[in-house]
């Protein structure tokens, strides 16, 4: 009988440990002020309120995401100093990371953050988290690379990365701001038949398959989203920054 209370005490006090443990994991997890940051898990029901959300703008050519890496390096170009608010997120995991600097130079930036402290004791995949770089003044994204160690990528095929709750049917037109002008480049169809993450991927050329020059550009988005029953219209334009030499 004795053994039996011991054996029950052990447990409970392991379970209690446990609990202890758990608890005091998501509370070092949650949404806080890490110094140079704000990082953690917010628990929303999603990112805009919209059906059709943008989850990021990123160059991807290739990257290298090292599982033993310590830290997680962001990179974008401005063309010159800009008041950048940067997103980064895990719509799925909750997790998100708002770097408190907001006013950065021209040219190459980089914003580098820990691993240990969330996106470790989560287990998040790097490579699944999206980012958005957004010029407050201006209204204009410049796309931005997620990467552990040293980069030494070349190109810049960007990802736009948007969530959707619908199927869609769109033409895609890629344009260039050109003295107030805007002059097509490249264009495209997208059909996705059912709900969930869509992708678009432009590799900064032309129609002709030639490099397009550094420069204010736009993604233009019309067609239709399938909404269960209803299909409702649906148009986006996003200005973007693109950089023809930023890797090369």
């Amino acid at each position: 009988m004795m053994c039996s209370i011991r054996s029950c005490l052990f447990w409970f006090v392991i379970g209690a440990c446990l609990v202890a443990y758990n608890e005091c994991s998501a509370k070092d997890v949650n949404y806080s002020d890490r110094g140079d940051r704000f990082e953690g898990v917010i628990t929303r029901k999603d990112i805009s309120g919209d059906y059709f959300n943008l989850l990021g703008i990123q160059i991807v050519n290739g990257e290298h995401f090292d599982p033993s890496s310590s830290h997680v390096n962001l990179s974008f170009w401005n063309p010159s100093p800009a008041n950048n608010h940067i997103e980064v997120f895990h719509p799925k995991k909750n997790y998100w990371m708002f770097p408190k600097k907001e006013n950065y130079a021209g040219g190459s930036q980089v914003f580098t953050w820990p691993v240990e402290t969330v996106i470790k004791p989560l287990k998040l995949n790097v490579a699944e988290l999206h980012v958005r770089v957004k010029d407050i003044s201006r209204n204009l994204f410049s796309p931005a690379r997620i990467f552990t160690g040293t980069q030494t990528m070349k190109g810049n095929t960007y990802r736009f990365s948007f969530e959707s709750e619908g199927g869609v049917e769109l033409k895609g037109t890629i344009l260039r701001e050109d003295n107030n002008i805007l002059m097509p480049v490249k264009q495209f169809e997208l059909v996705e038949d059912y709900p969930g993450v869509v992708c678009i991927t432009w590799d900064g050329l032309d129609q002709k398959g030639e490099k397009v020059p550094t420069g204010v550009y736009r993604l233009c988005l019309k067609g239709s989203i399938y909404l269960r029953e209803s299909e409702e219209p649906l148009t986006r334009d996003i200005a973007f920054m693109h950089n023809q030499n930023i890797y090369e």
